[in-house]
């Protein structure tokens, strides 16, 4: 080998080898292929990063040959593209290679071609580096994030949910819209529709065939121009597809990630730029050189580690550990030491902190050189680079702090739940099925609360592992384990109200039973105060039944008893009236004033008769036509009408569940009350309509016993002489009159009437007047549905 000649040229070829050694050092390899002579010339890097020894010949077969399986293919496609004549983008590609041992590692190449002046491609030359830590970290990350809910939403990588063959949108989040430049309203819209220049883009196909097969696809470092607050800006981002399947392992969507690599990618641009000389590949990739001399004492750092130590140009040994942290100092000046030893082989490798001077920035440099020593085992030159990972120490930090408060979170979250659990008043347990031959056999417990041990008599220790049968073997007899394995294979939930009297268990119980994944979830509740209570009143109901009878049948009697002496009265006085009329002289007034109070009392003890079988009547299960009972009660009232000239005029009325006669005596009272009491020399008129009501459209006055979700309303409005609103309670108590009895016959017991008619069948009546101006009578009535069997009894 021809030796240098002079100075100059020894200092280009220490300099060539101190470039080529930084390279080495940054684990970065290259290669070169003269298309023209078929010469391919690969560093000892690049064949090392393709699992080759450094004497191996390397051919295409060779290169494939140490690519993973999975990749093989499309690194074929990638190399013949690059060298395809027609195509002028440059080669960049990641993919894994293993080496005889089949360890696996990921290698990101990059390259291009050079062409002659006739355009011919004469060079296809480029780097290859070691991303694996890149890659392993960014696929822990994602593993992390799936530990959160709110992975998606929040995660710091942008994500979209496509589904169906036009890729519609379903969830996005934030860091996605700020890529796309837009916001939330494009959920439901297609992908296409939302980014019209992806039609033109090499994105879309890729998106069919993984809609197809369901193969990831991967896609490094796309480009992508937003525009946002009208101001546009450019990234560069990893671009994932992957298949989302459901239940039935089918294809229904797209999992878009994009990862943010704008910064790598701009550094990289650089490097591109100038990656015909190594100068520039170090430049690329930021790292920072240096040498020293330890005969001199003299020291030369590049560019950018002046830029990181904030230093001039002034350096020399005696100032070369300033930069360090004092925390790491006495640790690097003893590596330095020991490397500049020939017992440490010349190697170098060391981590540490250094503080800019003039900014106070800290930063983590990773620094690897090697010592040069004469014949004589003396140093006499050091080169070495150094690589600020400050961004991947605090990555790893931060993973590590998510992962711990992540795991702290779900312990937390498991105590509260287990509190939560522990004071409830209802027994929880978890249990997992036991299966022979795909067919549940037994429920192991997993988990209960504090309840379900003292309905057990058991603690949580004694219980959880054991099998549920051995524990509690009632539940096979009284059918309730078939009905527990059901619910895990249909996934329907059973419930159950069953009195239990085994194992030390007295009582009634409430009994749900649904399924947790392909667990089974128990709960159940003590009401046996509730079914003491249920018993009670059937027999107060009861009692009541029969006292409602009893009633019944005395106004019965008592009415009968009283209406003969009455009709007796009346009987002698029209005989005497007859006979003996005209010898009475005067008294002929208090024979018919006899007959008048006989006559009244008559009405008074119908009156009463009617109120006491309306207020015992309950059986109000009949479909009753509203419409249907006024046209009856006109019959009954045509007489009064004829009389008056009374105009009544009724809208169209809904048919509701009731009872048909009590319903005629409410519109029988509303109706005669309007005609007896009508203002003189004016016709009567009276008007009926309905609407319907929803239960928060009723007025605040208006408070149901009986809530429901809709009401009629069902209005009476008259133009009679009205009355005082402040009596418009007191005219619907028994024997409430506002007239004497000389100006407008009656009892006091119709309106009273109508009250107990509309409380019947659950609901509320009320009245509005002024004196002159008529009245209106309000009736609200539940909408019963049509498949209830019976209005709920008002006592």
């Amino acid at each position: 080998m021809n030796q240098p000649t002079n100075s100059v040229e020894r200092d280009m070829i220490a300099e060539n080898e101190q470039l080529r050694f930084a390279l080495q050092a940054a684990g970065v390899g290259t290669w070169d292929f003269n298309l023209v002579t078929g010469q391919v010339e690969w560093s000892r890097i690049c064949k090392q990063l393709f699992g080759l020894l450094p004497d191996t010949q390397v051919s295409v077969t060779v290169l494939l040959s140490q690519v993973h399986p999975d990749d093989r293919e499309r690194v074929a496609k990638a190399n013949a593209l690059a060298l395809n004549p027609l195509n002028y983008e440059d080669h960049n590609i990641i993919f894994r290679t293993l080496n005889q041992e089949g360890t696996l590692r990921w290698v990101q190449a990059k390259g291009k071609t050079i062409r002659d002046e006739q355009g011919q491609l004469t060079r296809f030359s480029g780097i290859v580096q070691d991303v694996t830590q890149t890659m392993v970290a960014k696929e822990k990350l994602e593993e992390s994030e799936l530990f959160s809910q709110n992975v998606f939403f929040n995660s710091p990588v942008a994500k979209v949910v496509l589904i169906g063959e036009h890729f519609r949108i379903r969830t996005i989040n934030e860091k996605m819209l700020e890529i796309l430049g837009c916001d939330a309203s494009v959920i439901g819209r297609p992908y296409a529709e939302v980014l019209p220049s992806l039609v033109h883009t090499s994105l879309l196909n890729p998106l069919r065939r993984v809609l197809e097969t369901g193969e990831t696809y991967y896609r490094p470092e796309e480009k992508v121009t937003s525009s946002r607050c009208g101001q546009s800006t450019t990234g560069y981002y990893n671009y994932t597809y992957k298949a989302l399947y459901n239940t039935a392992s089918e294809i229904y969507g797209i999992m878009v990630t994009a990862t943010d690599v704008t910064q790598q990618v701009l550094v990289r641009q650089q490097l591109e730029e100038v990656q015909e000389s190594l100068r520039s590949a170090i430049e690329l990739a930021e790292l920072g050189t240096w040498s020293i001399n330890p005969t001199t004492g003299k020291t030369h750092y590049s560019d950018r580690l002046h830029g990181w130590f904030g230093s001039g140009n002034e350096d020399g040994l005696n100032t070369a550990f300033d930069p360090v942290h004092e925390k790491d100092r006495t640790r690097i000046q003893a590596a330095i030491a020991h490397a500049l030893t020939p017992e440490s082989g010349g190697v170098y490798r060391a981590e540490y902190t250094v503080v800019n001077k003039n900014t106070g920035q800290e930063r983590i440099l990773h620094s690897q050189g090697r010592t040069y020593f004469n014949e004589q085992g003396k140093p006499v030159r050091m080169v070495g680079m150094s690589q600020d990972v400050t961004q991947q120490r605090q990555l790893q930090q931060e993973l590590a702090f998510q992962v711990e408060q992540r795991t702290q979170a779900l312990l937390e979250a498991k105590n509260n739940l287990q509190s939560i659990m522990d004071s409830a008043p209802m027994a929880i347990m978890f249990f997992s099925p036991i299966r022979e031959a795909g067919r549940i056999v037994d429920f192991v417990w997993v988990n209960l609360n504090k309840t379900a041990e003292e309905l057990n008599h058991r603690s949580a220790e004694e219980l959880i592992g054991h099998c549920m049968l051995e524990v509690t073997p009632y539940t096979q007899s009284t059918e309730l384990f078939g009905r527990y394995v059901d619910v895990v294979e249909t996934g329907i939930p059973f419930q159950t109200e069953r009195e239990l009297e085994d194992h030390g268990l007295q009582g009634w119980y409430a009994i749900t039973a649904v399924r947790r994944e392909d667990g089974l979830t128990l709960t159940a509740l003590d009401i046996s105060e509730r079914k003491r209570a249920e018993l009670q009143v059937k027999a107060t109901l009861a009692d009541l039944q029969r006292s409602n009878a009893n009633l019944e049948q005395f106004a019965y009697v008592a009415s009968h008893d009283l209406q003969e002496p009455l009709r007796k009265i009346q009987a002698f006085g029209d005989v005497l009236l007859a006979q003996y009329g005209p010898q009475l002289g005067g008294g002929i007034d208090y024979l018919q004033r006899m007959q008048s109070a006989a006559s009244r009392l008559s009405v008074l003890i119908k009156d009463l008769l009617a109120f006491s079988r309306i207020s015992t009547h309950r059986e109000l299960n009949t479909w009753v036509s509203l419409n249907e009972v006024i046209q009856a009660v006109l019959l009954d009232l045509e007489v009064g009408i004829s009389e008056t000239n009374a105009q009544i005029k009724v809208a169209e009325l809904p048919v509701i569940r009731g009872d048909a006669s009590q319903l005629g005596q409410l519109f029988l009272n509303l109706f005669s009350n309007a005609i007896k009491f009508r203002q003189a020399d004016t016709t009567p008129q009276i008007r009926v309509t309905c609407r319907t009501l929803a239960n928060s459209q009723l007025p605040a006055s208006v408070k149901p016993i009986h809530l429901s979700a809709l009401y009629y309303l069902i209005e009476v409005t008259d133009n009679g002489i009205g009355f005082e609103q402040k009596y418009a309670e007191r005219i619907f108590q028994v024997f409430q009159r506002l007239h004497g009895k000389s100006h407008y016959a009656g009892t006091g017991i119709g309106l009273a009437i109508c009250a107990r008619v509309v409380a019947n069948h659950n609901g509320i009546i009320r009245a509005t007047s002024e004196p002159g101006s008529g009245a209106t009578f309000e009736i609200y009535l539940p909408v019963a549905e049509p498949s209830t069997d019976r209005i709920p009894d008002v006592g």
